[in-house]
C-alpha cells in the first residue's frame, strides 16, 4: 500500500512538470474560482443587454458580478459544454481559463478569430472534437456565430502559422497537449457558417 502512494505521488509530480501537488491543487481551484466568477459576470452581462424586462440568471444575487473583460461565451454541442472567454493578450492565461486573443478578430468577422484555453481540467476531452462538429460564438449583444471544425493538428509551441491573419472568416482554437502537460499545443481550424439573426429586443409594453 506504501509502495502504491509513494508510486502515485510520484506520478503525479511528473505529470504536473515540476509542481508539488499543493500548487497544482491551488491552480486548479483558482480556474474554477475564475471560471465561476466569469460565468456569473457573463449571465449579468447578457441580461443587461437584453433589457430590463429579461428574466435574471438563476445564480444572481445581490449585487451583480463584475467582469469587465468578459468578451464571448464559448460552446462545444458535443460535450454539452461552455465556457466565458475573457478579452486580452496571452498573459490573461494566468488569471483565466479561456482568452480571446484581443487583437484578432470580433466572431462573424473577416480573419483569424483566436481563442486560447487551459485544458485542465474543463477541456480534458477535448481532443474528441472533430471534422463536422461544430462550435458556437456568443457575444455580449445576444448574437450567435457557428462555425465548423475543418481539421485539429498538433504542433510545436515555436509553430505559429495557423495563427496567422486570413482573408476568411476563420477560427482557431489553441490548447496544449498533452493533457496536462504542456509539449505541444493542439490547434483546430474553424469556418464561419451562418450567424444567426440578432435576438428580438422586449417590447415597451402596450
Amino acid at each position: 500500500m506504501v509502495r502504491w502512494v509513494v508510486r502515485a505521488v510520484g506520478v503525479a509530480l511528473i505529470v504536473v512538470g515540476g509542481f508539488t501537488v499543493w500548487q497544482f491543487v491551488q491552480e486548479v481551484r483558482g480556474q474554477g474560482q475564475a471560471t465561476q466568477a466569469q460565468t456569473q459576470g457573463w449571465h449579468d452581462l447578457v441580461a443587461a443587454a437584453a433589457g430590463p424586462e429579461a428574466v435574471p440568471s438563476p445564480a444572481a444575487s445581490g449585487a451583480p458580478a463584475v467582469c469587465p473583460d468578459c468578451y464571448l461565451e464559448l460552446t462545444v454541442p458535443k460535450l454539452n459544454r461552455s465556457m466565458v472567454a475573457i478579452d486580452s493578450d496571452w498573459t490573461g492565461l494566468k488569471r483565466a481559463p479561456m482568452v480571446h486573443y484581443r487583437t484578432s478578430p470580433a466572431p462573424g468577422q473577416v480573419g483569424n478569430v483566436l481563442v486560447a484555453f487551459h485544458r485542465e481540467f474543463s477541456w480534458r476531452d477535448i481532443d474528441q472534437l472533430g471534422p463536422g462538429d461544430t462550435v458556437v460564438l456568443q457575444t455580449k449583444d445576444g448574437h450567435t456565430f457557428i462555425y465548423v471544425v475543418e481539421f485539429r493538428r498538433i504542433v510545436s509551441p515555436n509553430d505559429v502559422s495557423l495563427l496567422q491573419p486570413s482573408t476568411s472568416r476563420n477560427l482557431t482554437l489553441i490548447t496544449c497537449d498533452p493533457w496536462l502537460q504542456d509539449y505541444n499545443r493542439m490547434l483546430f481550424r474553424l469556418h464561419l457558417v451562418e450567424p444567426s439573426p440578432p435576438p428580438t429586443p422586449p417590447s415597451g409594453g402596450a
